[in-house]
């Protein structure tokens, strides 16, 4: 079928399903103009045109419940090479418009969707981005949105362009989702240098059995990351084929994610990567317990059904970061653990948060001495513990708020006064009775005097 065709009767059938929801506005019907200045509710099909004459369509998503009083949140959406041409719809057919139309009735973000044209590419250097920049500046300007949560997305080669702009202008996005990302040009040790210099957060996404140069380079670019400083959210899925963005713009996570960050509170300074063949430098392991270094940097935990195995940092701190990854079985009960030490440096307490596999219970956070129930974890961050992919786990400490976050999820927060008393240490364990170990990677932390938060409207502050 012709894709014209195709999409003609995608945007019949969304009209017939709720008229009036979707605002079509045709791009080939139109007075001479330089912007379309109507903003309305839902999907709209707009046009620019530039100094030259020359029309550009784009499609522009507004949340049907706008706050006057709350700036809105923007993605700017860049679409893969099968999708460039100059129909203005074709952008968003088969990818990030669909689940937004699903989501339509709740999705809080402005969208902005302009369509590469056929023989371009989304390269910094290149007239359609510097066009999809002015189109975004105006749909910025006409919804009121907040110039902090502007955030960069993309797929396939939409996505390798994520990574290339995002160096070009680093104070302008929140932060890049660059999912299924093909190569983009440049060194990737470099633009992960610049990207972890900049402070912006990464969520990305690929496929473990798709085409080995998305794959290759998707693993590259992880490792690339983390070794620079960077702790992106960088999920690998256990599925075939090149397609992974029909799950990432479905998962609620991504966008509970993107409604958390700001320019304002990027954070510029690195994580310090840990060196599973050399842990004993930063980690000294409690009771004994046997944490063993495996091939391709993942460090396993010991099992034991009586005592639980503690992993815990050499030096204590007043606040802290960590992040890991890790893979779990449904029968494993793995941690992370903070250490309170007292001032007097004589007695200490743990705080475990437990997060169990599939056939394991529910996960929470406790104190083991004396013993008592602080919180369960979040039903939707539990639902996301997986015992098929790997998992992502961040516990930080600052001041009396403790946090935690698993896969994207706000698994929990709370807020103690005892946190604020005393050093101190901070680690991973696994749960006695747990049968099977589970495996760890990527370990990264960040401590009080590394952290150093960026001040976008004024200077940098300590």
């Amino acid at each position: 079928m012709n894709p014209k065709c195709r999409v003609f009767l995608f945007v019949v059938g969304m009209v017939a399903v709720n008229m009036g929801a979707w605002h079509l506005v045709s791009p080939y019907h139109r007075t001479a103009s330089k912007t379309d200045s109507a903003i309305l509710d839902g999907l709209q099909c707009k046009s620019m045109v530039d100094a030259n004459g020359t029309v550009h369509s784009y499609i522009t998503f507004t949340p049907f419940r706008l706050q006057n009083d709350v700036p809105p949140a923007v993605i700017l959406y860049l679409n893969g090479f099968g999708e460039n041409g100059d129909d203005g719809l074709m952008q968003i057919f088969e990818n990030f418009g669909q689940p937004v139309w699903e989501m339509k009735r709740r999705f809080p973000f402005v969208v902005v969707a302009p369509q590469c044209p056929i023989g371009e590419t989304w390269n910094p250097d290149r007239p359609p981005i510097q066009q999809a920049l002015k189109i975004l500046d105006h749909v910025c300007a006409a919804t009121n949105a907040d110039s902090d949560r502007v955030f960069l997305v993309g797929v396939s080669s939409g996505a390798g362009s994520v990574w290339s702009i995002a160096t070009h202008f680093p104070d302008r996005f929140a932060g890049i989702v660059p999912i299924s990302s093909a190569r983009p040009s440049g060194d990737t040790q470099e633009t992960a240098s610049a990207i972890a210099h900049s402070g912006i957060p990464v969520w990305a996404g690929f496929n473990r059995r798709d085409k080995e140069e998305f794959t290759e380079f998707n693993r590259e670019m992880k490792s690339a990351l983390l070794h620079a400083g960077s702790s992106p959210h960088y999920f690998e899925y256990n599925a075939r084929g090149h397609d992974c963005w029909s799950r990432t713009f479905r998962s609620p996570a991504l966008y509970h994610w993107l409604l958390g960050q700001s320019r304002r509170t990027q954070v510029s300074e690195p994580f310090r990567l840990i060196d599973v063949n050399n842990v004993a430098e930063s980690f000294e392991s409690a009771a004994g317990a046997n944490w063993s270094a495996q091939s391709d940097g993942i460090l396993r935990s010991p099992v034991s059904l009586e005592t639980d195995g503690f992993l815990l940092s050499r030096e204590p701190v007043r606040d802290f970061e960590i992040h890991a990854e890790f893979l779990t079985a449904p029968d494993a009960k793995p941690g992370v653990v903070l250490q309170l030490i007292d001032d007097d440096s004589k007695g200490q307490t743990n705080w475990t948060l437990t997060m169990c596999g599939s056939e394991a219970g529910g996960s929470d956070l406790s104190i083991d001495t004396p013993r008592e129930w602080i919180a369960d974890i979040d039903p939707l961050a539990q639902r996301s513990i997986s015992d098929t992919e790997w998992n992502d786990v961040r516990l930080s400490a600052d001041g009396e708020t403790l946090r935690v976050e698993v896969n994207g999820w706000s698994a929990l927060q709370v807020s103690d006064k005892r946190l604020a008393v005393g050093m101190k240490r901070f680690g991973l364990f696994q749960a006695k009775a747990s049968a099977t170990p589970t495996e760890w990677r990527w370990i990264r932390v960040r401590t009080s005097t590394d952290a150093r938060r960026i001040d976008r409207g004024t200077k940098e502050q300590d």
